[in-house]
C-alpha cells in the first residue's frame, strides 16, 4: 500500500514537472496531460546502484498506475478538496526541508580519528558484553525478596521469578549478549539501566531503578566477556551514532540561526 500512496502524494504535486516551462525533462510516455520523464522514473529508483531493466519496467509501471489514478481523482474533483489540499501543502513543506537539510549537512564525514576520539570518553563499555537477568514490577515491597531471588540466582529462585511472571507480579527475562556500549548508543548512556550496568560487577545485583515508563527494575549481570578488541561492526554503528549526532547539532544552529528571520507569532492555543 505505501508504494501506491507515497508517489501519489509526490506526483500530484511533482510529476507535472516535464510539462512545466521552468522544468525540462527527457519524456518517455504521456498519460493524459501529464508527461512521465526518465527524470521522473530515476527519482524512484535506488541511487548509485545498478538497476536491472526489469526493476525499471516495474517502477515504470507504478508511475503509470499513480498518474492513472492521479487524472481520475483530479476529473472527480479531488483536486479541490481543502483537507487533501491541506495535507498535499503539508507533504509538499516537509519534502522541501528535508531537502533542504540534507544539501545542508549531507557532506558530513565522520573518520576514524573521531571514532577513537568517542571510545576515549567510554573507555571499557564497548568491550564488555554482559548476560543480564531483568526484573521489572510496580509493588516496591517485593523488592527486597526479588533482589535476594536475584542475588542466589539458584534455580528454585528462578523458578520463584517465574511463578511471580505466571501471576503477573513481576516482569522477568534474561537479555543475553548484551553490549554494554551498544545499549548506550541505542538509549543513551546516561540511562539510568546503562548507566547501572556499566557500574556493576559480574554476579552484582543492582539497586531498585525507577523506569521511565513507570514501574521499577532490578538487574543482575549473570555472566560478562571482556573482548580485546571492538569489533569492527560496532565502530561502524559508533561512526553513525557520531554522525547523527552532528546532524542533530546542526539542525538545531539552523533552526535557530533562521528563527532569527522567521518569527514565530503563537496565533492560539
Amino acid at each position: 500500500m505505501k508504494k501506491t500512496i507515497i508517489p501519489v502524494v509526490l506526483l500530484s504535486v511533482l510529476l507535472t514537472a516535464c510539462t512545466s516551462e521552468n522544468i525540462k525533462g527527457t519524456p518517455i510516455e504521456k498519460i493524459g496531460n501529464i508527461t512521465i520523464c526518465k527524470e521522473d522514473l530515476a527519482l524512484q529508483l535506488p541511487q548509485g546502484q545498478k538497476v536491472s531493466d526489469s526493476l525499471k519496467q516495474s517502477m515504470l509501471k507504478q508511475l503509470e498506475k499513480t498518474v492513472v489514478m492521479y487524472l481520475a481523482a483530479k476529473d472527480e474533483g479531488m483536486l479541490k478538496d481543502p483537507a487533501l489540499l491541506r495535507k498535499l501543502n503539508l507533504y509538499k513543506r516537509n519534502l522541501v526541508a528535508e531537502e533542504f537539510l540534507r544539501r545542508k549537512i549531507g557532506n558530513i564525514v565522520i573518520t576514524d580519528v573521531d571514532v577513537e576520539n568517542f571510545l576515549a570518553k567510554h573507555p571499557g563499555e564497548f568491550r564488555r558484553t554482559v548476560n543480564i537477568a531483568m526484573v521489572s514490577y510496580m509493588d516496591t515491597s517485593k523488592t527486597n525478596e526479588l533482589r535476594r531471588l536475584l542475588s542466589n540466582f539458584s534455580p528454585y529462585s528462578q523458578a520463584r521469578l517465574k511463578n511471580y511472571q505466571k501471576k503477573q507480579i513481576i516482569t522477568y527475562r534474561p537479555i543475553p549478549n548484551a553490549n554494554i556500549g551498544e545499549l548506550g548508543l541505542y538509549y543513551g548512556f546516561n540511562n539510568p539501566v546503562v548507566s547501572a550496568l556499566n557500574s556493576m560487577k559480574n554476579g552484582e545485583v543492582s539497586q531498585m531503578i525507577p523506569m521511565n515508563g513507570g514501574g521499577y527494575a532490578l538487574l543482575k549481570i549473570t555472566d560478562e566477556k571482556i573482548s580485546p578488541d571492538i569489533n569492527p561492526q560496532i565502530k561502524q554503528r559508533i561512526k553513525g551514532q557520531i554522525q547523527y549526532m552532528r546532524q542533530n547539532t546542526i539542525v538545531d544552529s539552523l533552526y535557530k540561526f533562521y528563527l532569527k528571520k522567521y518569527k514565530i507569532q503563537r496565533i492560539s492555543k
